[in-house]
Order: structure tokens, then C-alpha cells, then sequence
């Protein structure tokens, strides 16, 4: 999740952190997340062995009181970002942002060779979060 201070225009955070709860709602106990909130920096939202979590109901809601408490500032740094999400080896990423024109070329630096996770992009515009498409 972007939460650069560009993020706090025009709604689109509040919308990214709307689409992001309601997403992880939705979601059967089995399945394992973890959220990383970014700017210059980057960070997992929730407490972990470095691991994803389950998505019960009590990490679903201590998710959506973290995200409650964010603010957006700074400067966007997606490439930090993702190489915090590689570390939980996950299925997928998905990216959360207002960045148009983010490419995959433009991480390749830090998915590595090999078997890499897709790449997903939720687009947050001012009109709301769309939903995800693979970057190729």
C-alpha cells in the first residue's frame, strides 16, 4: 500500500485503504497475507516471524485498525516496497498506488531471476481503486 504523501490527494488514499479492508474481509481463514505499507520507506504492517499471516478475523481487524491509523507523507519508493514483499515469498503482490506508469521492467531489479511472483497493480485514482492487473 502506497502511502505517500500523493496518495493523500483527492481521496485516494482513503479509498486504497477502503479497497484493502473490504479485500481482506472477504478472505477464508486459510489464506495468508501480509500487507506492506510504503514511502521512502517500507514496512510490514503487522507483526510477524517473517511470514505471512492467516487472515483470521483477529489479523483481518488489527489490519484494518493499522490502516486506520496511516497517514500519507513522502516520497513513493516502489522498489523497496516489493523487495519487502519478496522476503514473505508470496503467491502474488499487488500494488496499491497512483503510480500510472509503474512497470514491471521497472522492479525487475529486485523480483530476481527465476520463478518470481506476478505482479499485480490496484490503479488508486481519484474515482477510486481499480481493480488489479497483472504488469507485464
Amino acid at each position: 500500500l502506497d502511502c505517500s504523501g500523493s496518495m493523500g490527494a483527492a481521496g485516494k488514499f482513503d479509498a486504497a485503504r477502503a479497497a484493502l479492508a473490504a479485500t481482506l474481509a472477504e478472505q477464508p481463514e486459510a489464506v495468508k497475507f501480509q500487507v506492506i505499507v510504503y514511502d521512502a520507506a517500507a514496512r510490514p504492517l503487522l507483526a510477524s516471524d517473517g511470514h505471512p499471516l492467516n487472515a483470521t478475523g483477529a489479523n483481518v481487524r488489527a489490519a484494518t485498525d493499522k490502516l486506520a491509523a496511516l497517514e500519507p507523507r513522502g516520497r513513493s519508493n516502489h522498489l523497496v516496497a516489493v523487495r519487502a514483499a519478496v522476503a514473505f515469498r508470496p503467491d502474488v503482490i499487488v500494488l496499491l498506488t497512483d503510480a500510472a506508469d509503474l512497470t514491471l521492467a521497472a522492479l525487475k531489479p529486485v523480483l530476481g531471476g527465476g520463478a518470481k511472483p506476478p505482479v499485480c497493480l490496484a490503479l488508486v485514482t481519484a474515482e477510486g481503486t481499480r481493480a488489479p492487473r497483472e504488469l507485464k
